[in-house]
């Protein structure tokens, strides 16, 4: 996982411990007019007439007038500042010092030519909470099946400190996604939260994500679905770092099996889907060419169907091996009884828990007690389903597959559960769904995530206890400067 020294300076004060900055910094939560701005409140600064192009290695999105320092350029918009990086070789950090909402209704690129050879950061400047809408409308799109928001091309990228809300519009397209990721090595979110809104609900299914990782022939146009372009697929490492998500979206979808690797430390995640979604492979996969990782650490997760579907069909008849790793996690389902994980295809249960490894410890589970279950064409409403019971486990066969020290039911953790019946996952806050601490159980204690850790949604207030978190969202605060469309 990239290093995250600098990262509580980046987001502002409060945006390290999920507060809301002060009133004097323009940003999230305030409530009147910004006052003098956080990077010219101490000293003059040079303006961006002093910055050498040759020499900036920063550019600040900020409404015109803004003082910057050296070796920095202005931009009116995030677009403008990707382009203008592409240009500058030595830029490496983008940074937003934009009060309220801004929106994208267009897809954003970050192409090869930005990321291939530096590691890009796109951060909060201090003070500010940028919010990011990201709400397209059927003319923004052409006539793409596929709309993607952020597409996100090689290389490296890292996003500190953002608020990322995507609104799908009223249009039937064959998929969505907020991220695509294309060969991309590494993605690190740190201190963001992300929301989708998804008018269409259950009538779009699995067919929303988060993030969407490029299938192996996507990748070469020129590739004849041999086992040789397979080969050349690139392992993407995807690292969420106290984050927070929400939203009627399934969090990493692959239409084709790829090398991945999901590492999740302190997050709440919530969605009417799951958190994985894997295809098939042509050709039986080598293990040089890449396994699936999961590991997640102080997660509460609350899901749909399941936490992850693997999937296999006629045509892509193989799967890649999944290790998972799951420490001090809650997992909810809100289809009870939803499995831990989930197989569709054509695999015997033998052949699919050699596929599988689960580990862990200090877990615990509500509305599920089904660790995998099998789906066959021939009996898909008649699964096979493995429990945490030790006898079920013994009569399915080997038990190597499966190593997770003493599952718990979540029963034995005070779970405070105040999200409302029927209420929407999008408007779900991490205070709906808090383990409250109690000092007799130091085991219990350190399961899910810790609130003073992870970041609240925008317009989310720490309710008094026995109220519901969330609220509707807060009104724009006032602002003397003009905002700049990103």
């Amino acid at each position: 996982m990239p290093p995250a020294d600098n990262s509580r300076a980046v987001a502002g004060g409060g945006a390290a411990s999920g507060e809301t900055p002060p009133a004097t910094s323009p940003g999230v939560g305030d409530t009147g007019a910004p006052g003098s701005e956080p990077m010219a409140a101490d000293v003059p600064q040079p303006t961006e007439a002093a910055a050498d192009p040759a020499r900036v290695t920063r550019i600040v999105v900020a409404p015109d007038g803004l003082p910057v320092g050296p070796e920095t350029r202005r931009a009116e918009s995030l677009k403008l500042a990707l382009a203008l990086a592409t240009e500058m070789p030595l830029v490496t950090r983008i940074e937003l010092h934009v009060p309220g909402t801004q929106t994208i209704k267009a897809p954003l690129d970050f192409p090869a030519e930005l990321l291939v050879g530096r590691e890009l950061t796109v951060a909060a400047g201090a003070g500010y909470q940028p919010r990011i809408l990201f709400q397209p409308q059927p003319q923004d799109l052409g006539d793409t099946q596929r709309p993607r928001m952020l597409r996100v091309t090689q290389g490296s990228l890292r996003l500190i400190g953002l608020h990322l809300r995507f609104e799908l519009p009223a249009d039937d397209r064959q998929s969505w996604s907020l991220f695509y990721l294309d060969r991309v090595e590494s993605l690190y979110l740190e201190q963001c939260t992300l929301t989708v809104h998804n008018p269409y609900g259950s009538l779009l299914d699995d067919r929303v994500a988060f993030f969407e990782v490029a299938s192996p022939r996507e990748n070469d146009p020129a590739a004849n679905g041999s086992a040789a372009d397979e080969t050349r697929a690139v392992v993407t490492n995807l690292s969420l770092l106290r984050c927070s998500a929400r939203g009627q979206a399934t969090l990493v979808r692959a239409e084709r099996s790829v090398p991945l690797r999901l590492t999740w430390q302190q997050g709440f995640f919530s969605t009417t889907q799951g958190l994985l979604d894997v295809g098939g492979l042509k050709t039986p996969p080598r293990f040089e060419q890449g396994i699936i990782g999961l590991e997640l650490r102080h997660v509460t997760a609350v899901v749909g169907p399941g936490l992850c579907r693997l999937r296999t069909e006629a045509n892509y008849p193989h799967q890649r091996d999944v290790n998972a790793q799951f420490e001090n996690c809650v997992f909810v389902a809100s289809e009870s009884p939803s499995p831990l994980f989930e197989y569709r295809g054509t695999l015997s249960m033998e052949e699919v828990r050699a596929r599988i490894t689960v580990k862990g410890f200090g877990n615990y589970y509500d509305g599920t007690d089904v660790i995998l279950r099998v789906r066959s064409p021939e009996a898909f409403d008649l699964p096979f389903d493995i429990t945490f019971s030790p006898e079920d486990r013994l009569r399915a066969g080997d038990e190597r597959w499966y190593r997770e020290v003493e599952p718990q039911p979540a029963a034995m953790l005070n779970l405070q559960l105040r999200a409302r019946p029927g209420q929407a996952t999008e408007q779900h806050t991490p205070a709906d769904f808090q383990v409250l601490r109690r000092e007799e159980s130091m085991e219990a204690q350190s399961a899910g995530f810790d609130l003073s850790q992870i970041p609240q949604f925008p317009s989310d207030k720490l309710p008094p206890p026995g109220e519901p978190a969330s609220l509707p969202p807060a009104a724009e605060p006032a602002s003397s400067q003009p905002v700049p469309p990103l």
